[in-house]
């Protein structure tokens, strides 16, 4: 993650479910990198890529 790696609020996490990267470092000023790292890491949460992981399905 970035080197400051401030705690996301409610709002911030919203947006990652309806808008694109681009917008999302626009509205709440957080870098790039950083909203990639929180989008991805959402997505392990919601599909729970952590628990079954599809690349490794048999």
């Amino acid at each position: 993650m970035s080197e400051k790696q401030t705690r996301w609020t409610n709002e911030e996490l919203k947006l990652l479910l309806t808008h694109n990267n681009q917008q999302i470092v626009e509205q709440t000023g957080r870098s790039l990198t950083e909203v990639e790292d929180r989008r991805l890491l959402a997505n392990i949460e919601r599909n729970c890529w952590d628990v079954l992981d599809p690349e490794r399905a048999e």
